[in-house]
């Protein structure tokens, strides 16, 4: 895809349009936001740009040999790695392999580009590695590192990376890509509701039934502000068995959170202009009515600890949300 083609990220798509245009690259890049916003589709682009042999002025033409090659990730000189499937981490070989391939000159286009998706999955030892060629790039070669959670890199990293922004899509966006790729219209209205800007997240949420998810999540949330927790802790412990649901209703969860928090940090803004506020204005009235802003980012805290515990940590689900609970409820 071409970067003038990438909805609505204008601004990230101007920073890279203004790069190359100058003929100033820099070496690597960090692209941050939610998944499934555009990141990895503006590293292909970026990589098009960059090899691209047959445009006028820049552009990029899509039918040389290179483009077509990029398109269908062929080209010897632009490849993709992250997490080999049932891998949590990134482990040391496969940057040391991606390393390697990079000192070697381009074989058939003009630059190297090597994209890290979930970049933020690394091993430590695997992003020490890493430093040597953000420290020593090759010329001609370029890094773009994926990612929805920077501060998980080590600093190191993240300070020899130029930062470029990716923002959640707007619901109207997800629907109307929902619709392009074959989804019904009103199915894609209602999940993107759901999807907090994010397009592989409303595409998971296609053909399923959301109900008991979101039951799931009020309970949850009824339980973090009520004098007794009873309906969150059975939820914790109905739960306990299922893993993936946890996470899922974890990330559901931070959704709703957020909602609650541009809520009362724009008090004068309309709350049901709002996807999920709109959709359920009885819970989000009674969330607003009972937290503030500190209360708000301590449920924000207490979630993300509670992923990291269950998906990085092996932290048994039932313990993680029962601590996240207490957490929430300021009584850890």
């Amino acid at each position: 895809m071409k970067l003038e083609e990438i909805r609505a990220q204008d601004a990230a798509v101007a920073t890279l349009r203004r790069a190359l245009t100058a003929g100033k690259v820099p070496h690597a890049y960090l692209f941050v936001g939610p998944g499934g916003v555009g990141k990895k589709l503006a590293a292909r682009g970026l990589a098009l740009a960059l090899n691209c042999s047959g445009g006028a002025d820049g552009g990029v033409c899509l039918s040389c040999t290179d483009c077509r090659k990029i398109i269908a990730g062929t080209h010897p000189d632009v490849f993709e790695i992250g997490r080999v499937e049932g891998k949590t981490r990134i482990p040391i070989d496969i940057i040391r392999d991606m390393e390697r391939r990079l000192s070697i000159p381009a074989h058939e286009g003009r630059a190297k580009v090597a994209v890290i998706d979930d970049a933020d999955a690394m091993s430590e030892p695997a992003a020490n590695a890493l430093l040597k060629t953000l420290e020593e790039p090759r010329a001609g070669s370029y890094l773009v590192l994926l990612t929805s959670r920077a501060s998980s890199l080590l600093p190191t990293v993240r300070s020899r990376c130029q930062l470029v922004r990716f923002r959640p899509l707007p619901p109207s966006v997800v629907a109307e890509l929902l619709v392009e790729q074959g989804a019904r219209a009103d199915e894609a209205e209602i999940v993107s509701a759901f999807a907090a800007g994010s397009m592989a997240q409303a595409k998971s949420y296609l053909g399923e039934d959301l109900g008991p998810r979101v039951e799931a999540v009020l309970d949850l949330l009824k339980a973090a502000v009520e004098p007794t927790p009873l309906s969150g802790l059975a939820r914790a412990e109905a739960l306990r068995r299922d893993r993936v649901e946890v996470l899922a209703v974890l990330d559901l969860t931070m959704q709703f959170v957020e909602e609650v928090l541009f809520i009362l940090a724009h008090q004068g803004s309309d709350r049901l202009s709002r996807p999920l506020a709109k959709r359920f204005s009885a819970p989000f009235s009674e969330l607003t009515s009972r937290l503030d802003l500190q209360k708000v980012a301590r449920f924000v805290t207490a979630i993300e600890e509670a992923r990291t515990g269950i998906e990085r940590n092996n932290m048994n689900s039932q313990l993680a949300l029962e601590r996240m609970l207490m957490t929430m409820r300021g009584r850890v």
